[in-house]
């Protein structure tokens, strides 16, 4: 199945980009990630952009990273070299996370269907999330024997706590939007009709004030005190560790072959 590619559009001042792929499901892989790292580029230097929407395209946010990718991972990462190169693909990809989080824009997603994995990562990059009762979210990493990536253990612990986000991330489970909004996932729900005007109504209310929320967006980023950079370099390297163990490895294929089937 090819790739479909993000896409980009622009109105009065507010941004959305959508996730889009032949199936509805919009997986991540390192071709999609490059072109959110390009898209996010226009986004930056752009004039009069003062708030970011992130939604999908089809019945999903986004199921999270592709299988046929993670397939190829799991394989590289035998040898040392190639487990050396998937550690600098991992980090490469999760520098879209600092950036959303350095934009001076507000930034919500507009979450339905399934967001699962790295794309849930995605979605806690931004300042808000709304969802709809619909949505099935879910880390997905443990069911796979892997560790985390895009940043999603480390905001999930700041968005959720500790004791939510272990059930999240250790238990694996999946939670509907209801749930998500009351364990304070979820900035606020919305029914799938309106979920896009939703999300951009919350987005252009925080964004009264450009230079005031730019501000305020950057006392919030001081309380991290550069903790997200740290982490991001650590959890490269344990999201490596865990795809090279036989569990992880026996995992994958059996996923791959599931889907193939």
């Amino acid at each position: 199945m090819a790739t479909v590619l993000p896409s980009l559009e622009v109105a009065e001042g507010v941004a959305i980009i959508r996730l889009r792929s032949e199936n509805g499901m919009n997986a991540l892989d390192d071709a999609v990630s490059d072109e959110l790292q390009r898209l996010l580029d226009e986004v930056e230097s752009a004039d009069g952009i003062r708030a970011l929407v992130v939604t999908g395209e089809g019945r999903s946010f986004s199921a999270g990273g592709d299988f046929a990718q993670l397939a190829q991972l799991a394989d590289a990462v035998r040898t040392d070299e190639g487990a050396a190169d998937v550690r600098a693909r991992v980090r490469q990809n999760s520098r879209i996370i600092e950036r959303l989080r350095a934009l001076d824009a507000v930034t919500v997603a507009a979450i339905d269907g399934a967001c699962i994995g790295a794309a849930l990562g995605m979605t806690l990059a931004c300042d808000a999330r709304i969802v709809t009762p619909r949505a099935t979210l879910s880390t997905g990493f443990i069911s796979l024997g892997l560790s985390a990536d895009f940043g999603t253990a480390y905001l999930l612990t700041d968005a959720i706590g500790r004791a939510q986000a272990s059930r999240w991330l250790l238990g694996g489970e999946r939670f509907t939007g209801d749930a998500a909004l009351r364990a304070g996932f979820a900035t606020a729900i919305a029914e799938p009709g309106t979920l896009l005007d939703s999300a951009v109504a919350l987005a252009e209310r925080w964004s009264v004030f450009p230079v005031a929320t730019a501000g305020m967006k950057a006392g919030i980023r001081d309380a991290d005190e550069g903790g997200l950079a740290r982490h991001l370099e650590y959890e490269a390297d344990r999201f490596v560790a865990a795809l090279r163990h036989p569990q992880a490895q026996a995992s994958v294929a059996k996923a791959v072959a599931k889907l193939a089937r």
